[in-house]
């Protein structure tokens, strides 16, 4: 990885908390953790924008029944030139006795934990067709197949009022059931009609043998249509890792499959979705001293502080249309490093999570360290330390994540790809997490907020405090626009008890279900060290009645006790992120 500036001498651009709720003698813990521990693999998005499935994702195309007909049958159609992805298997292909008609696309990436998420943004209604992601698979080809898929059965104008969400194990090409939250104990939950014209979000999420799929109706992604949670750990045969990809196949013989995506995004790990972070400054006043918040902003240039004065313009903050712009000449000709200029906040953060929109940049004055600092300590000439997520936007097009010592940065090793080109007269929001020792930064390109264009994590532990803030720095000077900012980070999720009526009744627990990632509910009977935490099951068992449900009006998880609360000790839960 590159260092972030090349100058002479000096550069520089450049705990959670637990919640508790004890109610007589139940107690609700929650405990969770900012960034996840697992595994990196390169993180992909395509929006199909080149109008191909070439590039930035080269994408495999799978047609089961061509290749077992011999060439027979009717290829199916892979078509990005309309800049969305159209995956068409025609209904003659269901009747020639290799199965249903059905295709499926996907990526080279292999995931073990993963997050795929896809738009569904049309589909033929003249066909009943199942419509869904894919992870895990392995082994592809006709009657071959394995790994596990979350999709839409979407009855059309054949089987109205027949549509549900489901997970599936796939097995040679065949589909099984995962035992989970539906109401007969399975992984398959019923849903309204979709309406053909509006856009869907399907999500689909795996953990160890947790799996979760979640639906959501565009542009709320806030609160999903549906969710259905699916545990493989009762199975004989469970699948590890794979490829990730979409799938569609005829729910009945011979019927066909027409359906057109956008927006993937796959990874190794949960995005961090931005849609719960509060703005604690958006500028509009004016002014960087008297915030709603009440943050008031400290500015950085080291260059004329350090020299004793120097050009009064050598660094410029102004407010142009409710933004912040911060300005950086080149007074100096270098001589005492990169133009650059910063806000900084007065707080002091040890784990964080802040966020800023990038609106506007000169893309053509070298500029190579526009974004985000944390935990900045020294701040002055030479002597700044800490670290920086920022973007090169007028020479190699990407991102880096630094540490600083003494303003010097030293790129930090990236899992992920940091490859990034920002397109004058778009919007971008940057945010940069990080807990202990894992770094953690994400681009998103506005108005999408879940799934980020870039997600990359680093390891570093030199520096675990300081200061949180703005940037503009480049060879030739700084000049970014900022807006929206914020410095909140994750909370833990409230989870709230219930009880019966009537003393030793049954109690539910309930919890945000659009919370990042898998979440599981776990409970112990002693708090004492070293507490044995056990998970709450969704269900293990065929046809039980379901533990955990979801409530598409409230947008929350409840879990029903099966048993009423005891009267002689006290009963601890918890959720957890895997």
């Amino acid at each position: 990885m590159k260092t972030q500036i090349q100058t002479p001498r000096v550069h520089l651009p450049h705990p959670r908390k637990a919640s508790y709720s004890s109610l007589s003698c139940l107690t609700a813990l929650v405990v969770l953790a900012l960034l996840g521990g697992q595994s990196i693999a390169t993180a992909q998005y395509d929006n199909y924008d080149d109008g191909d499935d070439i590039t930035p994702v080269l994408w495999t195309h799978v047609d089961p029944v061509f290749v077992a007909s011999g060439g027979l049958s009717t290829p199916n159609t892979y078509d990005a030139t309309a800049f969305k992805y159209q995956l068409v298997a025609d209904a003659s292909s269901g009747g020639l006795g290799l199965g249903p008609a059905r295709t499926f696309s996907y990526p080279a990436d292999n995931y073990t934990n993963f997050y795929v998420s896809v738009d569904l943004v049309d589909w033929s209604v003249a066909t009943a067709q199942a419509i869904g992601l894919v992870a895990r698979v392995s082994d592809v080809g006709p009657g071959t197949t394995d790994g596990y898929a979350f999709g839409i059965a979407a009855g059309g104008v054949i089987f109205s009022g027949a549509n549900y969400i489901r997970i599936l194990r796939l097995e040679n090409e065949s589909t099984k059931d995962v035992f989970g939250s539906g109401p007969a104990g399975d992984s398959v939950m019923p849903i309204p009609d979709l309406d053909p014209l509006k856009d869907y979000r399907m999500v689909f999420m795996g953990n160890g043998t947790d799996l979760e799929g979640r639906l959501y109706e565009l542009p709320n992604v806030t609160t999903p249509i549906a969710v259905v949670k699916g545990n493989t750990a009762g199975d004989a045969i469970i699948h590890t890792s794979g490829v990730s990809g979409m799938l569609g196949f005829g729910l009945a013989t011979p019927l066909g499959v027409d359906m057109t995506f956008d927006n993937y995004y796959a990874s190794s790990r949960c995005p961090m979705t931005i849609t719960d972070m509060v703005v604690v400054d958006n500028f509009n006043d004016g002014n960087d001293v008297s915030a709603p918040g009440g943050l008031t902003w400290d500015h950085y240039d080291p260059i004329r502080q350090g020299v004793g004065g120097g050009p009064p313009d050598q660094v410029v903050w102004t407010f142009p249309a409710g933004g912040y712009q911060i300005v950086a000449h080149d007074d100096y000709g270098g001589a005492v490093g990169t133009p650059r200029g910063a806000s900084t906040e007065p707080a002091t953060y040890t784990d964080f999570r802040i966020a800023a929109d990038i609106v506007n940049w000169d893309d053509g004055n070298g500029q190579n360290g526009i974004g985000l600092m944390a935990r900045l300590a020294n701040i002055g000439l030479g002597a700044t330390t800490g670290y920086i997520w920022t973007a090169d936007v007028s020479g190699s097009g990407d991102v880096d994540m630094s540490s600083l010592a003494g303003e010097v940065p030293s790129g930090l090793s990236l899992s992920g790809s940091d490859k990034l080109k920002m397109v004058p007269g778009n919007s971008y929001r940057f945010v940069f997490s990080g807990k202990g020792s894992q770094l953690r930064g994400s681009v998103f390109q506005l108005p999408e907020t879940m799934n980020p264009l870039v997600d990359c994590v680093a390891t570093d532990a030199t520096y675990v405090s300081g200061k949180a803030g703005l940037l503009a720095a480049g060879n030739s000077g700084g000049d970014a626009t900022f807006d929206n900012y914020s410095n909140t980070g994750l909370t833990a999720p409230a989870i709230s008890v219930t009880f019966g009526a009537g003393p030793g009744g049954e109690f539910t627990v309930t919890w945000p279900a659009n919370i990042e990632c898998v979440w599981v509910l776990e409970s112990t009977s002693d708090l004492s060290p070293p507490a044995v935490w056990t998970q709450v099951a969704t269900t293990t068992t065929a046809g039980a009645a379901a533990k955990i449900l979801y409530d598409p009006l409230t947008g929350k998880n409840t879990y029903t006790s099966a048993t009423p609360v005891s009267t002689g000790g006290n009963t601890y839960y918890r959720l957890k992120q895997l």
